[in-house]
């Protein structure tokens, strides 16, 4: 239906008659979009020279960062498992970058860009560009409904940290193919399930069970994570 190129941040679509109804209207938004970009003399990553068009850099910028999700969601292959979220690391870091320019024009707009930074945050394998995402987070607050920004960052560390020791602890010699320097977690270590078990509103803490793939595979318990919840 449609590929990705490997190793590019290019998204090539198939014939549009082979894509869901959502994808052929997101396809034809692109395109639509890009028009209306190369009207304005929008160029990613240069200044504007018309003061008309400068007026909406920011505004342009947050349309692109979601067409850039548009990309990923339209495009990852369930079936492919974890792995696959790490052909869209280019995706993921181009996302961070334009959003922390937004971020530096308006801080407001976290409003916009929280939930996709969080999904940077945790699907991004790629260390630097997983801790800015979870960085822009947590300086960042936001609450709307069941989303916290700032819970949503100690979240997404908590749970790196957990696959970090346990790629620490594979380093002593097992024959597991994750490799610390590059943060390329096998399919045994990776957390793959993260549930809620308690919060104790007398610490104001949430307690989170975590499981690796091998522990939900084997049906084992994982592990408890306290997480301090924001304050209200």
């Amino acid at each position: 239906m449609h590929k990705r190129v490997v190793g590019s941040s290019m998204t090539v679509f198939g014939p549009p008659h082979l894509l869901s109804p959502q994808a052929q209207q997101f396809h034809a938004w692109k395109k639509e979009f890009s028009v209306f970009q190369q009207k304005l003399y929008f160029q990613e990553g240069q200044n504007f020279t018309n003061l008309a068009v400068k007026a909406y850099e920011v505004e342009l910028t947050v349309l692109r960062i979601w067409e850039l999700l548009g990309d990923i969601l339209f495009t990852i292959d369930a079936l492919q498992g974890q792995f696959h979220w790490e052909e869209f690391t280019g995706h993921f870091a181009k996302i961070v970058d334009l959003s922390g320019y937004v971020l530096r024009q308006d801080r407001s707009l976290i409003a916009l860009l929280g939930e996709i930074l969080q999904m940077a945050g945790n699907r991004c394998r790629d260390r630097l560009v997983q801790s800015r995402a979870i960085l822009l987070l947590g300086t960042h607050p936001y609450r709307d409904g069941i989303f916290d920004s700032v819970f949503a960052a100690r979240c997404a560390t908590a749970k790196a940290k957990l696959e970090q020791q346990g790629i620490a602890m594979e380093q002593r010699g097992s024959s597991c193919e994750c490799k610390f320097d590059s943060m390329s977690i096998c399919d045994d270590h990776r957390i793959v399930s993260v549930t809620k078990q308690s919060f104790s509103q007398t610490h104001n803490q949430v307690t989170l069970r975590m499981k690796t793939a091998y522990e939900v595979r084997q049906g084992l318990s994982g592990t408890l994570i306290n997480i301090a919840h924001s304050s209200s």
